[in-house]
């Protein structure tokens, strides 16, 4: 974006919009930097499992509360740097079922994170650090 012009009118959103439509079958907003679209499944621990399955996250989505409590959801999505995020949020909360590489991603995600914080933790404190 090189320039911004302020108008006097406002936009208004066409009543023929379809959002799930203009989505299609990517995960959140970031619809161009999405995977083709596959079976999502996911195993969430019961209180991350409720909170889950109270909210509609995609048009797709199933929800089953297993026996022991936990809650398997399934998605056919194109997975995006959003959802990745998303699963990073729940931490051990949440297993990734399927698609494997998926599983992966998250796995080397927070290997990432804990190498990173762990590195961050051994340097030296200083004085002005503290005082910031």
């Amino acid at each position: 974006m090189r320039a911004a012009v302020l108008l006097d009118t406002s936009y208004t959103i066409p009543a023929s919009f379809d959002l799930n439509a203009y989505l299609g079958h990517s995960w959140g907003m970031m619809r161009g930097a999405a995977t083709a679209p596959e079976t999502v499944v996911l195993l969430f621990e019961p209180e991350a499992g409720r909170w889950v399955a109270e909210e509609q996250w995609h048009y797709s989505q199933q929800s089953e509360t297993l026996h022991d409590g936990r809650v398997r959801v399934t998605f056919y999505v194109g997975v995006t740097p959003e959802m990745v995020s998303w699963l990073l949020y729940y931490g051990s909360r949440v297993r990734v079922v399927e698609p494997g590489w998926l599983g992966e991603r998250v796995r080397e995600e927070h290997a990432r994170a804990v190498t990173q914080n762990h590195q961050e933790s051994v340097l030296p404190v200083t004085k002005e650090i503290i005082n910031d």
